[in-house]
């Protein structure tokens, strides 16, 4: 450029023609443009290291979507492959994949965001780089769209196991009621026959078993519609595809359910005319075998009565015996009898029965009511009769006694004589000599002594005792005294001697 304008300049001095300055003219413009070029390049060299880090940059951010864009792949096959049962934990493997994918695309998507805002901050931005990273979001977008759809796809999965639960659980109630109904239909089977051919047991133990075949069936006919119902309210709570499933196959349930409610319906509608004829023939049969215990009893009652009041004390205690046994028999039927028409009466009031059954009802039990009073006069007869005859037994049972008694008084009196009679005295001297004589042998026994040695020591050594040595010894026998003071007194003692004197003993 310097030797350029030289020549410029020379050419102006020496008045050179226009051609040749028109040609350093030329030559000027082509070395502009010639530097203008190497400013650009140069230009160029100073930010290539922003340009290569751009580039990373770009790449590393292909890298990431491209992989997650792999992920996203396998996931959506891994979830297409499951069957409708999950096998070795296939489902659970793939909800675990589909979390994981989840957590890479929001990171990628968060480093995307960040090299953006990167490459705004740059002195010397890269509209290509920026360009690359721009074009990436909707390959990222895309991939979270088939992410959404997996997860879709696992949500759609899941209710569907789930509404197979809701309905298995409602179809198990149903198919319960529907046993209970079909049981209901087998008892009601006995009733079938005439009902003449049926016996008034058999046909009590086969009502009673309809009966709670009947409210078995109720019971879980409710049941299986409460559940009905429960489980719609559960199927609410899913998609709109999987609650319309839901409630298609729940309708289902509920028509059989309505078909096995009207049947039990139309068998409990004959069950009430049914039940009260079976009462009346079972309630009338027991009220024929409480009449014929009831006669039994007034026959025993009546022979009782109307007998000879003179007879043996045994077959007088057996009639009675054979009477009260009767009439027990009897009541234990009437009580019987009315326990179960009582317990008939509730049935029937519970069930609802008509006022023409319950009437029926009433009059059976007055009849058996009539009956009850019946024996109890008969009882009071038989008490009566019984009273009468212990009051015989006990009569004679007294004479006897009576008759002992005074015999016994005849024997008193002849013993207790001496002690009314003029031989008073002697009689007491002969009691205090038996008791002296005992104290006698007593004092020998105690002395190892003899008789003749007693009469030596009494008589003092003479051939004869006297009154005084008598009573003098005897008030000073140890065996005689309790305490110091002697037993007997001494007139007493002189009665004594008095009597064994008399006896010469």
């Amino acid at each position: 450029r310097k030797f350029i304008t030289a020549r410029q300049i020379e050419a102006k001095g020496k008045d050179a023609s226009v051609e040749v300055s028109a040609e350093l003219i030329k030559f000027q413009t082509r070395l502009t443009t010639a530097q203008g070029e190497v400013a650009k390049w140069k230009r160029l060299a100073s930010t290539v290291e922003q340009r290569l880090a751009a580039k990373r940059m770009v790449d590393e951010a292909k890298a990431k979507v491209a992989a997650a864009e792999e992920t996203v792949g396998n996931v959506n096959k891994q979830i297409k492959a499951l069957g409708p049962e999950d096998k070795d934990g296939d489902a659970k493997a793939a909800e675990v994949a589909a979390a994981e994918c989840q957590v890479t695309l929001k990171g990628v998507g968060r480093y995307l965001e960040t090299q953006q805002r990167t490459l705004d901050t740059q002195q010397h931005k890269s509209s290509n780089a920026r360009d690359d990273i721009a074009k990436l979001g909707p390959r990222l977008k895309e991939c979270q769209d088939k992410l959404e759809e997996c997860f879709t796809i696992m949500k759609q999965r899941a209710e569907y196991g789930v509404v197979r639960g809701i309905v298995a659980e409602a179809e198990t109630k149903v198919v319960e009621a529907e046993e209970s109904v079909k049981k209901v239909s087998e008892a009601q089977a006995p009733f079938l026959k005439t009902e003449g051919d049926l016996p008034a047991d058999e046909a009590t133990v086969a009502l009673d078993g309809l009966e709670t075949a009947a409210q078995g069936a109720h019971s879980a006919v409710g049941q299986a519609k409460t559940t009905i119902a429960i489980k719609r309210l559960a199927a609410k709570r899913l998609s709109d595809g999987s609650t319309a499933n839901c409630g298609e196959q729940l309708n289902k349930l509920q028509a059989r359910v309505e078909i096995a409610a009207k049947k039990l319906t139309e068998i409990r509608k004959g069950m009430s005319d049914r039940k009260h004829a079976t009462v009346r023939r079972e309630v009338t049969a027991k009220i024929g075998e409480v009449e014929k215990l009831a006669q039994e009893a007034r026959e025993a009652t009546r022979t009782l009565v109307n007998g000879d009041r003179t007879q043996a004390p045994e077959k007088m205690k057996a009639a009675c015996e054979n009477a009260g046994q009767a009439q027990q028999r009897a009541f234990e039927a009437v009580a019987v009898t009315k326990q179960v028409l009582q317990q008939r009466q509730r049935d029937a009031k519970a069930g609802a029965a008509d006022a023409s059954a319950l009437a029926e009802l009433e009059k059976l039990m007055d009849q058996v009511t009539g009956i009850q009073e019946s024996l109890e006069t008969q009882r009071h007869a038989l008490r009566d009769q019984e009273h009468a005859f212990v009051a015989s037994k006990l009569l004679q049972d007294v004479l006897t006694m009576v008759e002992a008694v005074e015999k016994k008084m005849e024997d008193t009196h002849s013993t207790a004589a001496p002690l009314v009679s003029d031989q008073r005295e002697d009689f007491l001297a002969n009691v205090y000599l038996t008791v002296i004589v005992d104290a006698f042998k007593q004092h020998i026994q105690k002395q190892s002594s003899t008789k003749e040695a007693l009469f030596a020591e009494i008589s003092e050594k003479s051939d004869k005792i006297t009154e005084a040595q008598f009573v003098s010894f005897i008030g000073k026998m140890p065996e005689l005294r309790e305490q110091s003071d002697p037993i007997f007194s001494e007139e007493e003692l002189k009665a004594a001697f008095q009597r064994l004197d008399g006896q010469s003993t």
